[in-house]
């Protein structure tokens, strides 16, 4: 039996005593098991002390023997070391009798703001920000830290029990940042998530003001205090904006002398705060500054104070949030006690008067429709503060202990085009092969899905067997959307997802580029083709535009709830996160659950699932559907009941076939496709005349992100983000969650490699975490969300590593282009002495191989091992192909790893790539020589009278002085040089290549 279990153990010492035996061989070191055989010893009247000190040192068992006499000792059995220790020498040392002191001696770390001026920084004498700095565009920041610790009264304002910050002191945010810039009244501010204040630990703040025409925009931003057991930095959340402009305030509508107006009839506020309590909205002492209150016809007038801890600091502040908060709290005499926790989302019209600073406040409060007025003056009439127009909304409190509920902070995301400017003219560079993309217009979009990734997919094969330097651009027309107006097409989305992969894994080589099919756009095409920089943009109107990835804001506007009595349609329901999504929404209320899959009641772990989800409380039914034949969904659809409709659809199922771009065919792409893309346009035909509340597609970030690997499943998955955010364009219901990978294993991920993915900055997605998200997405009203928790640390290094695409670019900083990294490689290279190039560049190569194999040192990489041997896969051998790239900037096949198949042999190549015919050691003085010539535009070359000079030795040195006309020949060629090649053909003209 298990002896590791108290009861067990129990039983098992009762039985040893009660048959005479006073001794035990070993005793766990469970303190639980320890305190069980005291217990059971002194129950029988048995000597402890006896059953233990008998036990001898054994071999093998003297560590686990003494941990377990510790244990027993620690839990008051008397214990006789003594005979642990004879012939040992040992001698047993009293410990003091009384507790440790623990004392100090070292300085603590000061919290303060400390001397701004010391870091280049002004300090604001603001008690929530501590400095401010004009940036060099112009903008200014303001930065500051704020804690429970440092900001007692931060406490007393919680939701269900989490601290939030009160959305006042985002107004005295955006206040005091106007002060820097001379734009002190706030048009307007719109929270957009809220912030909670931890008990232990920080929040640091950012607060950005940039100018906007006439006006300043302003953006609060904050993250967790980064601890020290935290290896990941946390992105920066985005919990407010606000426009600034210089407009005078406008007087008070009210006399603030005359108190309490005439006429006025007092209103009980006694029991106010313990009414506001059970609505889940708490407010301590420092926020209970409502003292007195009168009703005057449809408005409130009340009189509201800072509590006397918090009066000392109001002149610190423009006005104190507590005090500010305090003077909303007239509107709740009028609210009703049963309604839901409705927290600030918008203020307009802020202005602060010459009597800020104050501790005591004179208030009028208006109610106009949905929206509060307030206006307040000081105890002697001097106006103080006034708000145009307040607006409130309602929050889910089980929200705020969740990240959602942090401005999302790491995990979800969308992405925004930025518009990017285009070289004039397009300059010459990289051959650029075109390939334009159409959908057949007699197929339906899930049919030419098919249909153009087989062709994109041959086409794409074929350029990675060429091996050339030339590059291929896929050109379609509404494949992608840039604002909610537009509406693409799933089929030509797909394409996107697939080319996306193929760009991770053959950097440089591939071009996406969607344009609105305009005339300036058009002719804006062939600089979008010679730029080199982006592999993605779209051009509307001529202008073009790339894609960025940034944290998801919160929406104002709400998705309809899910009716309980209503039928909610799972596919792939029975397994993975389809059988998860079906637990939290019984768990929920929904009481009536569909749940499909192939196999339907026949599928493992289907009859525990529905009996799991019936002691829930939920109607839940198993079905066999295939999803992605069209006559099997229209007869799904049309068999539910009409006592509980359809109202509700979550499209879970899916197939992973992962492979490189290369090991692909269209059946494979079939296999994924139909699924996945098929299935969701079945779906939206045969509930297209529904009104759904919700219509969620579990998607992928893999379509966003292009995972290479999965080319054909980030195909599907580029289906069904497109085909929402066409429904949402329609009117209809829809949402697409792009999940990353889950800490779970399930059909969406099960092939996922996680330390790849984890090596390119995606963190697991707990059980918990998950569904909190689809939550947040299903409660909103935006068609795609990312849902892909983000280290930071980890995007940083796979910059540096050149592996990280210019989408990521708006969180880090991505990695420089390919001829600047092999300008840089060849410069290092350059200056070490050639005995020891090759062991230079073979160091690079196991530095990156060991970090594809995730070893903690390239000693671990074997240098002369096959790399098969090593444990490289084909994503693997891309990877390390990548890595090398960005490292180095060399041109390297696809297939490098199989052609050299161990580090020796790549480092070789290496060499071969960079230096070709490798002579002497370059001097490093002649190298730093070469590197600023090749900085200096030919230009300027030409403008200095150098480029004649550098002509007319090239012509020498081509033609000999006895040719005729070889000036004019050499003046021709030496144009359609670059620089790099005039540098060349000066310093080494015997070696230059004509």
């Amino acid at each position: 039996r298990n002896l590791r279990e108290p009861v067990c153990f129990r039983q098992a010492t009762e039985r040893l005593l009660q048959d005479g035996h006073s001794a035990f061989v070993e005793v766990s070191a469970h303190p639980v098991l320890a305190l069980a055989l005291s217990e059971t010893a002194e129950a029988q009247g048995k000597d402890a002390t006896a059953i233990l000190h008998t036990l001898r040192r054994e071999e093998g068992g003297s560590r686990r023997m003494l941990t377990s006499l510790a244990a027993a000792h620690a839990h008051g059995i008397g214990v006789d070391f003594d005979p642990l220790f004879e012939g040992t020498g040992a001698t047993l040392t009293e410990l003091p009798t009384y507790p440790f002191q623990r004392r100090r001696y070292w300085l603590e770390a000061s919290r303060g703001s400390g001397d701004a001026s010391s870091l280049g920084q002004s300090s604001t004498e603001h008690p929530l920000l501590g400095a401010s700095v004009a940036l060099a565009d112009g903008s200014q920041l303001l930065t500051g830290r704020i804690s429970q610790a440092t900001h007692p009264w931060l406490a007393e304002h919680a939701v269900a029990g989490t601290a939030i910050l009160p959305g006042t002191a985002f107004v005295e945010l955006a206040l005091r940042a106007g002060v820097e810039v001379g734009a002190t009244h706030l048009q307007e501010l719109i929270l957009e998530a809220p912030l909670p204040i931890p008990g232990e630990g920080a929040v640091h703040l950012q607060v950005t003001v940039s100018e906007d025409g006439e006006e300043h925009r302003v953006e609060i931003h904050a993250r967790p205090e980064p601890t020290a057991d935290q290896d990941e930095e946390t992105l920066w959340a985005r919990h407010a904006s606000a426009t600034l402009s210089d407009e005078a305030p406008a007087p008070l509508g009210f006399d603030a002398g005359a108190w309490p107006p005439a006429g006025a009839e007092p209103i009980a506020t006694e029991d106010l705060y313990e009414r506001v309590a059970d609505t889940g909205l708490e407010y301590g002492p420092a926020f209970q500054g409502l003292e007195a209150a009168w009703k005057l016809g449809g408005e409130t007038y009340a009189e509201v104070s800072l509590a006397s801890e918090q009066e000392g600091e109001a002149a610190r502040y423009g006005i104190h949030p507590a005090l500010l908060d305090a003077a909303l709290h007239p509107a709740f005499l009028d609210a009703d006690p049963s309604q839901s926790v409705r927290l600030p989302f918008s203020f307009a019209g802020v202005s602060l008067h010459e009597g800020e600073g104050a501790s005591a406040l004179r208030v009028k409060v208006t109610a106009e429709g949905e929206k509060l007025r307030l206006e307040a003056a000081d105890a002697a009439g001097n106006p103080v503060v006034s708000i145009a127009a307040l607006a409130t909304r309602e929050i889910d409190p089980a929200q705020l202990g969740s990240n959602q509920a942090q401005g999302q902070g790491d995990d979800l995301f969308e992405i925004k085009w930025n518009e990017l400017k285009l070289p004039e003219g397009g300059e010459e560079g990289e051959e650029v092969h075109v390939h334009r993309l159409a959908v057949d217009p007699s197929l339906d979009p899930a049919a030419a899905a098919h249909t153009l990734t087989a062709e994109v997919l041959n086409r794409l094969q074929e350029a990675i067997a060429d091996e050339g330097t030339s590059r291929l651009a896929f050109v379609t027309t509404g494949a992608v959307a840039l604002d909610p107006s537009e509406s693409p097409a799933p089929a030509l989305a797909a394409i996107w997802g697939l080319v996306r992969s193929a760009q991770s894994e053959h950097p440089g080589r591939f071009l996406l580029i969607d344009t609105d099919g305009s005339d300036v756009s058009e002719r804006a095409l062939a600089a979008a083709l010679a730029q080199a920089e982006e592999p993605q943009l779209a051009l509307r109107d001529g202008v073009a535009r790339v894609p960025r990835l940034q944290r998801a804001p919160d929406s104002e506007e709400q998705a309809p709830s899910l009716d309980p009595e209503g039928t909610v349609l799972i596919t792939g329901g029975l397994s993975g996160l389809g059988a998860l999504t079906a637990r939290h929404l019984a768990e929920q209320g929904s009481k009536h659950l569909l749940l499909s899959s192939r196999r339907g009641p026949e599928a493992p772990g289907a009859t525990e699932l529905i009996a799991e989800l019936t002691a829930l409380g939920c109607e839940a039914e198993a079905i066999a559907c295939d999803v992605s034949d069209k006559e099997q969904v229209e007869k799904l659809v049309a068999g539910i009941a009409e006592d509980h409709p359809l109202t509700a659809l979550i499209h879970s199922a899916g197939a992973l076939d992962d492979g490189v771009i290369e090991s692909l065919d269209p059946s494979r792409l079939d296999a994924v496709l139909a699924p996945k893309a098929d299935a969701a346009w079945h779906l939206h035909e045969a509930t297209a005349e529904m009104d759904l509340a919700a219509f969620v597609l579990f998607s992928s970030a893999a379509a966003s992100f292009g995972s290479p690997g999965q080319g054909n499943y980030a195909a599907a998955n580029s289906f069904l983000d497109a085909l929402a955010i066409a429904r949402r364009a329609e009117g209809l219901a829809a949402t697409s969650v792009a999940w990353g990978m889950w800490e779970q294993e399930s059909d969406l991920v099960a092939g996922a490699d996680r330390e790849r993915l984890g090596r390119l900055g995606m963190a697991p997605i707990a059980v918990e975490q998950g569904l909190e998200m689809l939550d947040w997405a299903r409660r909103r009203t935006r068609p795609l969300v990312i849902a892909a928790p983000l280290r930071i640390s980890a995007l940083r290094a796979a910059a540096t590593a050149g592996m990280l695409p210019p989408l990521f670019s708006g969180l880090v900083q991505v990695r420089r282009r390919r001829s600047q990294s092999a300008a840089s490689f060849a410069r290092r290279l350059a200056a070490v002495p050639e005995a020891e190039r090759e062991a230079f560049a073979l160091a690079i190569v196991r530095e990156h191989a060991a970090a594809v194999l995730g070893h903690a040192s390239p000693d671990d990489v074997d240098p002369a091992a096959n790399f098969k041997d090593l444990g490289f896969d084909s994503l693997g051998a891309v990877e390390l192909r990548n890595r090398l790239v960005g490292a180095t900037g060399a041109r390297l096949e696809a297939t490098l790893v199989f052609d050299r198949p161990t580090p020796e042999a790549i480092a070789a190549y290496l060499l071969e790539q960079v230096t070709p015919g490798a002579g002497p050691a370059v001097d490093p003085a002649e190298a730093e020589l070469r590197r600023l010539l090749t900085a200096i535009p030919v230009a300027r070359l030409r403008e200095a009278g150098v480029l004649d000079t550098l002509r007319a030795l090239e012509a020498n040195q081509a033609a000999g002085p006895d040719a005729e006309g070889s000036e004019g020949d050499a003046l021709e060629s030496i144009d359609e040089m670059d620089i790099d090649q005039l540098v060349r053909q000066t310093l080494e003209p015997e070696t230059a290549e004509g």
